[in-house]
């Protein structure tokens, strides 16, 4: 009994001599480290393998579950990871951008847990899918902001972050238009994801002696590849002269609604302000075509 004592004083003895240190410290922090993390990962393993993203489905107290966007499933043994990485999913959908762990994803949506709650997302909604990978850890080779944008496609999606046909969120816009400010109107501006600026100027000042301008500040109510809704508020001053009499003569603020479908625009709303008319609230429209660079 007394020798079988001694025996495993002396394994436990050469055991404790034997054991890395290090190894026990990396391990325990790759555990804890799990335990703040879910949904996408990116793995480094100790045989110098990096799997560059997978989503954890299960852990246990020696290992992770994790699966690849092909369906298959891999076990990894927490001993064998050197480095973890959260990754946080970027879906953008029809109604906005939304950003955060994903921590459910089937069939027919996807869980997001983001800075204002959980969130979950239609799969028939999502028009792109990305993984933000932080620019120290990115698998890119020029990498200039925080975080690079890493597009995935899903199955159920059917839609790829590079498929130009998606259109994008932020671009600039140029058309002609007949109606407010200017009677004939040039009208630039630049759109982004859900707010916009856009100038319209009048253009026959030499003819008609005229001054037409008007600053839209929009928010964009529908956004698609051919199909654009805003809603704005509008400065605007208009003064025409025809013959030297002055017919106009009017400086508002304006509530308008535009829609601009496969390039036709048209756009309507409501003014008020000071004017030669007999009413402060005036009828305000403009129709024309304007060129989207989505």
């Amino acid at each position: 009994m007394k020798l079988t004592i001694l025996i495993y004083i002396i394994l436990f003895s050469a055991l404790s001599i034997f054991s890395n240190p290090i190894e026990t410290e990396r391990i325990s922090k790759i555990k804890n480290e799990l335990n703040e993390i879910d949904g996408y990962v990116r793995i480094s393993l100790t045989n110098k393998t990096d799997i560059k993203y997978a989503i954890i489905t299960w852990k246990t107290e020696d290992s992770v579950h994790i699966r690849f966007d092909n369906g298959i499933i891999s076990i990894i043994p927490i001993s064998s990871i050197s480095e973890i990485e959260q990754l946080y999913l970027e879906l953008r959908t029809k109604d906005g951008t939304f950003v955060g762990k994903a921590f459910t994803e089937n069939d027919s949506s996807i869980t997001l847990s983001t800075n204002s709650g959980v969130s979950i997302i239609p799969l028939k909604n999502i028009i792109a899918k990305s993984l933000l990978i932080s620019q120290k850890k990115a698998f890119c080779d020029d990498c200039k902001s925080t975080y690079y944008r890493f597009p995935i496609q899903n199955p159920q999606i059917g839609l790829d972050s590079n498929d130009t046909s998606i259109g994008k969120t932020n671009y600039p816009v140029i058309g002609t238009t007949i109606g407010t400010p200017g009677t004939l109107n040039l009208l630039i501006g630049y759109n982004y994801e859900k707010w916009g600026v856009r100038l319209s100027s009048g253009m026959l000042f030499l003819l008609l002696d005229e001054i037409g301008f008007q600053l839209n500040i929009l928010r964009n109510i529908i956004k698609k590849d051919n199909l654009e809704i805003n809603f704005s508020f509008a400065p605007g001053i208009s003064k025409i002269k025809i013959m030297n009499k002055l017919e106009l003569d009017y400086k508002y603020i304006a509530a308008l609604i535009d829609m601009n479908l496969n390039g036709f625009f048209v756009e309507a709303g409501a003014g008020y302000g000071d004017n030669n008319l007999n009413s402060k609230f005036q009828i305000l429209f403009n129709l024309g075509y304007v060129y989207r660079f989505n």
